[in-house]
This record gives C-alpha cells, structure tokens and sequence, in this order.
C-alpha cells in the first residue's frame, strides 16, 4: 500500500515538473520580448531628434553658401599681424588674415609671399568670403600687384645664356631687362606692323621698348612682360606702284 502511494507521488511530481517550467520558460521569453522591442513613444522621439539635427545641418549649409566669394582692390592703408585694411572704392575694408591665407606677388609669374613683404599703399587684390563691410570679411587669397614700369632706349649689349640684355635710356641710366620664356617681344616689320620675336632676333643697336617689372633685389632692373624692338635700319616700306597713264 505504501508502495502504492509512493508511485503515484512521484507520478503526479513529474507530470507537473514540466509544466511549471515550461510556465517560467514562457514568462522568461515574453519579458524578455517585450524589454528589447521599442515601445512606439521611444521611436517617435528618436525620429524627431533625427529630422532636427537634418534641419540643423540643412541651415548650415545654406548658410555657408551664402556666403560668396568676393574680391577687393586697393591700397593698404594699415596692416597688423592679423587685419589688412584697404581703402577700396566701398570704403575702408578691414580683411583678416590667418596661417591658412594663401600670399603671391603678381611679377610676371606667381610668387609665393608672407605678411612681411606687405606694406602701406602696396596695391593688392583680395579674394575671401563675408561681409566686405564688417570684420566677417575673411581673406582667402591675397594678391600683390607689381606695378609696371616702361623704359625705352637702345640695346647696347645681349648675353644670351642668361637670357638678359642692357638698354641704354635717353637720360643715360643703363637697365638689365631680364627677358623671360613668357616675356611678349615684338618687332617692327617693314609695313611698320607688329611681328612675333624672340631674344635671338634682338640685336645691338636696336630701338626697344620695355614693360615690366622691377626686381626688388637690384635696381635699375627689371622683368619683361612685354617688349617692342625697332630694327638698327628703320623699316622703309615698300613703294606703291604708280599708275602709268598712256595716251590714247
């Protein structure tokens, strides 16, 4: 009899072992379920703040393109370490200046500069964005314009090597004319037109005419950006042929 009970104890034990923790098992997934998916109101809010910082960027962007490249001219009137101020046609232009501001001197080619070769009534062109009337005006590009200086004389010695001649003046001060691979030269032709030249055509004795600019190191010296040579024997031009008129 005992033995009886004892089977059906352990009977009912394992049949209801299974379900009780087929029960936890369930419980356990369903929260688990529940606390790794989003409820609605979180994805709401996620989506907002997401549409906002695309606003956010989209203003930026606008705003940035607004701001377009613009370019000013005139002479310095002061200069500091961090503010060039132009006088421009507008008025008075403060410009700021920092490492990433790109400097050239315009001489015939491009010549990286700094800051220091700057100075009061140098005439310079610069690119940058902003407002050009308020202290917004950043620089971007700096350009200083070498004016160009014209001489004319005769040619009284050429060195081909270096690539330089001397002229003569009409006062008598004696120029070395650098003549460069893009240094424009041209000739007199005898119908007084003007014609393609080069250094080798230049010859002692020549009339020249010379546009360039200076050289900062030696004076009386200067690179040419154009030159106009007028042959030793003036040019004659051809005559024109008369007309023979025959008696009938």
């Amino acid at each position: 009899m005992k033995k009886f009970f004892l089977i059906l104890t352990l009977s009912v034990l394992l049949i209801s072992y299974p379900k009780s923790v087929w029960a936890v098992t369930d419980s356990t997934d369903s929260a688990t379920t529940a606390a790794s998916s989003p409820t609605p109101v979180k994805d709401q809010d996620r989506l907002s703040k997401i549409n906002l910082l695309k606003d956010k960027i989209a203003s930026k962007v606008a705003e940035l393109r607004n701001k377009e490249k613009e370019a000013l001219y005139g002479p310095i009137k002061a200069l500091t370490d961090t503010i060039i101020t132009l006088t421009t046609v507008k008025g008075d232009v403060k410009a700021v200046v920092d490492e990433d501001t790109l400097m050239y001197k315009l001489s015939g080619g491009k010549e990286v500069i700094s800051l220091k070769k700057l100075k009061e009534k140098d005439k310079v062109v610069v690119i940058g964005t902003g407002d050009n009337l308020s202290s917004d005006f950043i620089a971007k590009v700096v350009y200083l314009d070498n004016p160009s200086t014209h001489i004319s004389g005769e040619v009284t010695d050429t060195n081909r090597e270096e690539g330089t001649l001397s002229l003569k003046t009409d006062n008598g001060d004696t120029w070395i004319v650098d003549i460069e691979t893009y240094s424009k030269t041209n000739t007199v032709g005898t119908d007084y037109s003007l014609q393609k030249s080069g250094f080798s055509k230049i010859k002692i004795g020549d009339r020249m005419h010379v546009r360039g600019s200076l050289n900062d190191k030696e004076s009386n010296r200067l690179t040419a950006n154009s030159a106009v040579t007028t042959p030793t024997s003036s040019p004659t031009p051809s005559p024109k042929p008369t007309k023979v008129s025959t008696a009938d």
